[in-house]
């Protein structure tokens, strides 16, 4: 085979390569709308994204450095991925402050404060936590260690942040400034992990902020397994965790899917605005993202929202700027319709002051002849 084939032969699979690449990064786009269990192939992919957007950013500076149109392709592949590469990496902040009233949620899975005896990295976490001013604290892995214990915990929170929702026989709690009306434990089958909620009065206005731990992906456990069977010079032991863990990668992939299931019904339950945190341990753009966010969910909210905004909404970004936030929202609409209504008298004086002007001379003609 001579060198001209050898050249077109490399071209053709790296224009092949450009538009599988482009492919894997538009199913990567919507892998989260397939349950894991249905499609265990579109939730690899979507853990895959990163590596995605690697190769679609190769073949783009592949071809850019060889000049031809086909970086095209690959800047599509790229752009595809777009909401889990500005999920994950924001230089700027895009999003301005509010203002008036500010509140600062904080979420933490503490790992048991990493089981440090003594307290002092739950006490250096507190002063940080009391430095932000934060107003609400949601905690997963939640527990005392050694001589400092669960109560001792309580004592060190609550003293800044009085109102809370502590279930029993679970790792997870909710610390806030505001009284918490009512809350409630969901918890998710075969497995230790749950979701816990709180109805908080915010001055006057209710949200519901809910607190997760989904179901683990096991990594962490398999390496430290894996590490000992490696030192214990056990290859065969080693290569059967290494398979067990891709078993347990895949189940524990459906069971998250059907937690979020579940997180989706407590969001449905109520028509306050909630406010959704937790260790998710999952890639944020996965299925658990798209269902809890999906506007099927928000729909019964909004339809809701817009009855009690007639007159006032004017599109649906007024009713959405609404559900999140209810006090400062409504204001900005009432100064919308008001500056509105004072423009629209303005333009009236302005139309028939013309209209005047237009009468004044002609009158004036007309008594001259």
């Amino acid at each position: 085979m001579g060198k001209l084939a050898v050249y077109r032969l490399g071209y053709f699979f790296s224009i092949v390569f450009t538009f599988l690449f482009l492919g894997l990064a538009i199913w990567s786009h919507f892998s989260g709308h397939f349950h894991p269990e249905s499609s265990l192939f579109s939730a690899y992919l979507s853990l895959g994204k990163p590596l995605v957007i690697v190769l679609n950013a190769f073949m783009f500076v592949y071809w850019i450095c060889r000049r031809k149109c086909w970086a095209i392709v690959s800047i599509l592949g790229v752009a595809a991925c777009y909401n889990y590469i500005t999920a994950i990496w924001q230089p700027f902040n895009l999003h301005k402050s509010a203002e008036g009233k500010e509140l600062k949620v904080m979420t933490y899975n503490t790992h048991s404060f990493g089981r440090e005896v003594t307290g002092y990295s739950a006490k250096e976490f507190a002063g940080m936590v009391q430095d932000e001013k934060i107003d609400i604290l949601c905690f997963q892995e939640y527990g005392g260690s050694g001589d400092f214990t669960n109560e001792n915990l309580y004592e060190t929170y609550s003293a800044f942040l009085p109102h809370t929702y502590l279930p029993q026989s679970h790792s997870m709690a909710i610390y806030s400034r505001y009284p918490i009306l009512q809350s409630d434990v969901v918890e998710f089958e075969n497995t230790n992990n749950c979701a816990i909620w709180a109805d908080i009065d915010v001055e006057g206005t209710t949200l519901r902020v809910i607190s997760v731990h989904m179901q683990t992906t096991s990594f962490d456990r398999m390496r430290s397994k894996a590490a000992q069977a490696r030192a214990a010079a056990n290859e065969e032991g080693e290569r059967q965790i290494y398979l067990n863990f891709t078993d347990n990668l895949e189940s524990n992939m459906i069971e998250r899917a059907n937690q979020a299931l579940m997180v989706e019904e407590i969001m449905k339950s109520t028509d306050h605005p909630t406010i959704l945190c937790g260790d998710f341990n999952d890639e944020s753009d996965g299925s658990w993202f798209l269902w809890l966010f999906d506007t099927d969910t928000l729909a019964p909210i909004v339809e809701s929202t817009r009855k009690k905004l007639a007159g006032l909404a004017k599109s649906d970004e007024d009713v959405l700027s609404y559900i999140a936030f209810p006090n400062l929202a409504e204001k900005f609409m009432e100064d919308k319709l008001n500056c509105l209504l004072k423009t629209s008298m303005k333009v009236k004086v302005l139309k028939n002051q013309s209209l005047q002007k237009l009468t004044g001379p002609k009158t004036h003609l007309k008594s001259q002849v």
